[in-house]
């Protein structure tokens, strides 16, 4: 996850017309400094690199099996390859997720995944992303995020994390292999990356309300819970591996969600130590 700059940033995607072969070409560029944004148009409908779009914007991604979630850490979008129905949920705001129809389904070519400028703008807000014809306009400034403020704020020290959300945050320098990279408060809520190689872990706290906290919206072939230590923990995955560990301690919600495959129970139980449990 990269940074999301507190000063207004523009992103322009001038998208070249094609013939019958569509050629997908590198088509942003921030007007402060550059961005490798690959775009590409079809039958009229702006296509997008998804990781581009998580290393450009500092959006969180997750896949499991053809399931996938993006998100800005107040709007989450749930979506599958080939499928034009999404849902997109808020999440700061107790409300029920939406559908959404897309107008184009996301799809996997040349080993990559490309979903319509459209469903960025759900993420993100119609003030924010403005799409005409096949040129699209980002507005990345922290305020036109659907019409609120954009809550998430990368913070430079467990220090300033921990005074920003209002309560003292615990995470150690690495969990199992995954060496911590970056701090993100999003209002009451500390967001901790780290990563390992290409693959990233996100570690979440903040008080307790639902007890889920972790923005992930996967519908997990395998949910289970059960007593780590005093705390009762459940594990979400798809066969052996865990994706996600979600529990509530001392009145505070935490989870912990490993992109890209996920990992073994026994990774993880020793990672949930490493955070206290």
């Amino acid at each position: 996850m990269k940074k999301i700059f507190a000063m207004m940033l523009a992103l322009t995607m001038g998208i070249c017309g094609m013939g019958a072969t569509a050629e997908k070409t590198p088509a942003a560029v921030y007007e402060i400094m550059p961005a490798n944004v690959e775009a590409y148009w079809e039958d009229g409908h702006v296509m997008l690199a998804l990781k581009d779009l998580e290393a450009a914007f500092g959006l969180a991604v997750t896949e499991n099996g053809g399931h996938y979630t993006l998100d800005n850490g107040l709007n989450c979008a749930a979506f599958q390859l080939g499928k034009v129905s999404c849902t997109i949920s808020n999440l700061v705001e107790d409300t029920q997720a939406e559908t959404l129809g897309l107008e184009i389904a996301p799809v996997e070519t040349d080993g990559k995944i490309y979903v319509p400028a459209e469903l960025l703008q759900a993420v993100m807000g119609e003030d924010a992303v403005n799409i005409q014809g096949e040129r699209v306009t980002v507005r990345n400034d922290g305020y036109f995020i659907h019409g609120t403020p954009n809550p998430m704020e990368q913070q430079k020290s467990m220090e300033d994390l921990s005074k920003k959300v209002g309560f003292e945050v615990a995470a150690p320098e690495k969990l199992g292999d995954f060496r911590r990279t970056e701090l993100f408060s999003i209002e009451t809520m500390a967001q901790v990356m780290y990563q390992k190689g290409e693959r990233e872990l996100c570690y979440r706290i903040s008080p307790a309300e639902d007890g889920d906290n972790s923005g992930d919206y996967t519908d997990y072939e395998t949910v289970k819970t059960e007593k780590i230590g005093q705390v009762s923990v459940t594990f979400k995955g798809e066969g052996e591996k865990v994706s996600l560990a979600i529990w509530t301690r001392n009145g505070y919600d935490e989870s912990v969600g490993v992109r890209e495959g996920g990992v073994s129970r026994d990774e993880m139980i020793a990672m949930l130590k490493e955070l206290g449990i």
